[in-house]
């Protein structure tokens, strides 16, 4: 549109000023014919000065004056004429430049719609078989397992309700955080309350607030005054000591011991153990206890001196050689047992004997019994003899 306005700009300049040169050539034209006005014999000269020209081309030669006069003519019909012809001429020229350039600015136009609409064309060809090989090789190849969520949409609205929703989970994260902090501190707090001559140990709530009763310990006594609040390391201590006091003392009385309540009191001081030395003392107790309990089982049974107590006494010494005890211990264990195996022979092989003669006597009896009732079935056949004859 710019270079089509240029273009009949420059062709309406070029009018006007054709216009303008006409106008001019005009008015010099009526001013060379108001100056010399030539006579009704000029006419004729002029008239006739192209047929005698044309004489004398063939042959004759003219006067001077007459080609003067022919001259004259010549240049004022020049003059009349050459004005005319050069505004048609520039007319012609600007109309035919601007036609010119307004068809070859069309043609501009219209290669370069053709071309941009043979280019959209081509890209979307190209971008529709892209996506066509794409969708192929989609369907060819294995679906992953594995899904991605798309990235999210910048042109979304922002939601009004997230930002509260979120602080509120925030807060009742914390809160939460608080809660398992104050329970998680108050499960390690202890306390110590004396009730009617015995010590009662109080422990915290996997809570914020609460006690629950530990343990009670009867006739213990505190050298100092409570405190508030006791720590682990001040009460465990004073909880192994006094259940490991109490198996000491039982496995002190005269006579046989209660053997089930000592092994008691020691498991209930080793879970009040705090150090690799307490651990393995009461381990120690608790194996001499199984020791004794064992061994006096096995004693029990081989004092009934038969097969069945003896095959029990051997199971006990088994037991007892499991476990983790002294050298002489393990050397009173594989004497008993060897003691018991041979008495266990000796009794298998008198009850055998036993067996065996018991068999016999059996077999003896029967067939004695057999023999009598043969006897006893021959007699009645005599009697019927006699009574025949």
């Amino acid at each position: 549109m710019g270079k089509d306005s240029l273009i009949k700009s420059t062709s309406k300049k070029k009018k006007t000023s054709s216009k303008k040169d006409e106008d001019n050539a005009n008015v010099e034209e009526q001013k060379a014919k108001t100056a010399k006005k030539p006579s009704t014999k000029a006419k004729k000269s002029t008239k006739a000065a192209p047929q005698k020209t044309k004489a004398a081309v063939k042959g004759k030669a003219a006067k001077p004056a007459k080609a003067k006069a022919s001259k004259k003519s010549k240049a004022t019909a020049k003059t009349k004429t050459t004005p005319k012809s050069k505004t048609a001429a520039a007319e012609k020229a600007a109309t035919e430049k601007a036609a010119a350039e307004k068809a070859a600015a069309e043609k501009a136009a219209a290669e370069k719609a053709a071309a941009e609409k043979a280019a959209a064309e081509k890209a979307a060809t190209e971008k529709a078989a892209a996506e066509k090989a794409a969708a192929e090789r989609a369907a060819q190849e294995p679906k992953a397992s594995i899904s991605y969520a798309p990235p999210p949409d910048a042109a979304k609205p922002t939601d009004s309700t997230g930002r509260p929703l979120q602080i509120a989970i925030g807060v009742f994260a914390i809160l939460i955080f608080l809660i398992i902090g104050a329970s998680y501190l108050n499960k390690k707090h202890y306390h110590i309350k004396t009730v009617n001559g015995a010590i009662e140990v109080w422990q915290g709530n996997f809570a914020p607030k609460g006690t629950s009763r530990l343990v009670s310990l009867p006739g213990q006594t505190l050298d100092a005054p409570a405190k508030k609040v006791y720590s682990r390391e001040e009460i465990y201590p004073l909880v192994f000591s006094y259940y490991k006091d109490k198996a000491i003392t039982l496995m002190e009385v005269k006579g046989m011991p209660d053997f089930e309540t000592v092994k008691f009191y020691l498991e209930q001081a080793l879970c009040y153990s705090t150090t690799a030395k307490e651990k393995a003392d009461v381990n120690a107790k608790i194996n001499n206890i199984d020791f004794m309990v064992l061994m006096s089982k096995a004693d029990a049974a081989m004092s009934k001196r038969t097969v069945a107590s003896y095959e029990a006494a051997l199971q006990h010494l088994g037991q007892a050689a499991k476990l983790d005890l002294e050298d002489f211990q393990q050397e009173q264990i594989k004497k008993k047992a060897a003691l018991a195996q041979k008495t266990l022979k000796e009794l298998k092989q008198k009850e055998a004997a036993a067996k065996e003669a018991a068999k016999k006597a059996q077999k003896a009896s029967s067939a004695k019994k057999k023999g009598d009732t043969k006897k006893a079935d021959a007699k009645p056949k005599d009697v019927k003899a006699e009574s025949t004859h």
